[in-house]
């Protein structure tokens, strides 16, 4: 039988230890995708992991734009155990020349590998390029469109819709259970990335 974690109110790490896999990181994964892995398989609710990701204090519910500014990297480095660089590219930063939608998008076939990365969530991208389908912003169930923050609601309902809790990716065997992605979509996405 596991114990029942209980946290340190100012850092976010539980008292027991929390379980979280390097090889459920993808190449170019945003900071909402890895907080949604981070939180899922380590139960915990949105709030927590909203109000312990920003730099200041900030209300979890309102939440905070992932931009590098508002997010303290080196401390969430090491409570990932994930390389700062892995969470640098996954968060916007005005030097990178990246913009990154004010509201979520997202590729069905991806979100069902639970996937979202940077190339999704870029202003101007129409399409994924995985899968060269179209990109989408609003729930296939409800008409949803969710704003691109870290906030409870959407920490809270990992690689689902906030609004129905419908899963995103739910045509392609989408799991909540985070797995790595297949070498070919790794390759893809790195290509994509480069311009290859």
């Amino acid at each position: 039988m596991l114990p029942i974690l209980t946290f340190d109110e100012n850092k976010l790490r539980p008292s027991y230890g929390y379980f979280f896999d390097h090889s459920w990181l993808a190449p170019y994964e945003t900071i909402i995708g890895i907080a949604w892995k981070f939180a899922r398989m380590n139960v915990l609710p949105g709030h927590i992991v909203a109000q312990q990701i920003s730099l200041r204090p900030t209300d979890p519910y309102e939440g905070i734009a992932p931009i590098l500014s508002n997010i303290d990297g080196l401390a969430l480095a090491k409570t990932f155990a994930i390389p700062r660089r892995a969470l640098r590219v996954g968060i916007e930063s005005p030097a990178s020349g990246r913009r990154m939608s004010d509201h979520l998008r997202y590729c069905a076939r991806c979100m069902g590998f639970s996937y979202h990365g940077v190339m999704h969530q870029q202003v101007g991208a129409t399409r994924c390029p995985c899968h060269r389908t179209l990109l989408e912003d609003a729930c296939r169930g409800c008409g949803f469109v969710s704003e691109y923050r870290l906030c409870a609601r959407l920490l809270d309902t990992p690689f689902k819709c906030p609004s129905c809790r419908r899963l995103y990716g739910q045509r392609y065997g989408a799991t909540l259970k985070p797995r790595p992605l297949p070498k070919p979509l790794r390759t893809a996405i790195t290509r994509a990335r480069y311009g290859c």
